[in-house]
């Protein structure tokens, strides 16, 4: 009987610790922020069809060897349907990243429930 040997399960010769490729990349992070502004850029001979397309980042994905990918869509990243997938770091561009939300409880103002009342 025949044994199969998944590519990502070898041993990755420059990880100093001897791990996986699959355990290197499910190691490695997104590094590109959600809802960020991004333009497809591919280093192909042939120019493929979705360069210089801007779309922003709506889900984290990977690979099946756990390489991190990014699902791209428009404005509001609402439904998977209308989301494109697969997209690696190497072909986005950074256009703009999100504005920063504030944490609601950090940011609120602190409000005295006795303020305006006269007291008797």
């Amino acid at each position: 009987m025949k044994k199969f040997i998944m590519i990502h399960d070898l041993k990755d010769p420059n990880d100093p610790e001897g791990r996986s490729y699959k355990s290197v990349n499910l190691s490695k992070k997104h590094k590109i922020p959600l809802y960020s502004l991004v333009e497809i850029k591919t280093e192909e001979e042939e120019p493929f069809e979705w360069d210089g397309v801007r779309l922003y980042v709506c889900l984290y994905t990977r690979d099946c060897d756990g390489t991190p990918l990014y699902s791209l869509g428009f404005d509001g990243c609402v439904d998977r349907y209308y989301m494109h997938h697969g997209f690696s770091e190497d072909s986005l561009t950074i256009i703009k990243t999100p504005e920063p939300i504030p944490h609601p409880t950090k940011s609120a103002p602190v409000v005295d429930e006795n303020e305006g009342k006269s007291g008797s």
